[in-house]
């Protein structure tokens, strides 16, 4: 115990820890206070709901692309993609992978074996991308022609 103490002392872990914490925090402070300047705060709190919601209903709709999964609940789905959304705080490109584990454990939870739970994340995480890439360019597309009017 003394000697990983030393250890990380020696290589200045504590303070590197300590300052990824300071940044972190900071980082969170100016997501929020930046939201003061967004010019229609209603809208933008509503499609940001909405966004979430619907992504939350499409993923629970998949549970019954699954015999295995098709039995779990409304709460299940619920926990599972609060926890599994967590993944994207990670500092990983996309919560790629973070995403995908998160997912397998909480059906393992549910009793979801491990590859049905694999086989669940891949879809999952499958079809949501097929919405959001065709959806996404044409917001850009949209965002692009609004900008050139103004």
């Amino acid at each position: 115990m003394v000697a990983a103490v030393t250890v990380l002392r020696k290589f200045n872990l504590f303070e590197k820890f300590r300052a990824k914490l300071s940044k972190f925090k900071f980082d969170v402070k100016k997501g929020f206070t930046s939201l003061r300047h967004v010019e229609n705060k209603t809208l933008y709190f509503t499609l940001s709901v909405l966004y979430y919601v619907t992504t939350f209903f499409m993923f629970y709709i998949l549970f019954f692309a699954l015999p295995a999964t098709s039995g779990l609940s409304f709460s299940a789905a619920v926990f599972t993609f609060g926890v599994a959304t967590l993944a994207f705080l990670l500092p990983i490109q996309a919560g790629i992978g973070a995403w995908h584990f998160l997912v397998i454990q909480c059906l393992l939870l549910f009793g979801i074996d491990s590859e049905t739970g694999k086989a669940f994340s891949l879809i999952a995480h499958a079809a949501t991308n097929l919405v959001n890439i065709p959806l996404g360019a044409i917001a850009f597309g949209i965002l692009a022609f609004r900008s050139n009017r103004t």
